[in-house]
């Protein structure tokens, strides 16, 4: 699972920025205060960061879903408990 969380956070193409905000509160666990202010951002400036990364990383998951790439989204969209 990490190692595709690794790829689809390649993928995603995030910025410098995303990327930053995304391993100062994840990886280095920090509060989204004490990261903003070591990226030299407002909070609110660091959450949009994070929720764009999110974002972006997703729908990397989503489009490997619809294309076959690992991961099925079917039974989520058919309300089906079938694998």
């Amino acid at each position: 699972m990490l190692i595709d969380l690794t790829t689809a956070i390649t993928a995603a193409k995030l910025t410098d920025r995303q990327s930053e905000a995304l391993r100062l509160v994840y990886t280095e666990d920090l509060t989204q205060e004490d990261a903003a202010r070591q990226a030299g951002v407002a909070r609110t400036t660091l959450v949009g960061h994070i929720d764009v990364a999110v974002e972006k990383i997703a729908a990397v998951y989503e489009y490997w879903g619809w294309h076959g790439e690992g991961y099925s989204i079917d039974k989520y969209e058919t309300g089906s408990d079938e694998e």
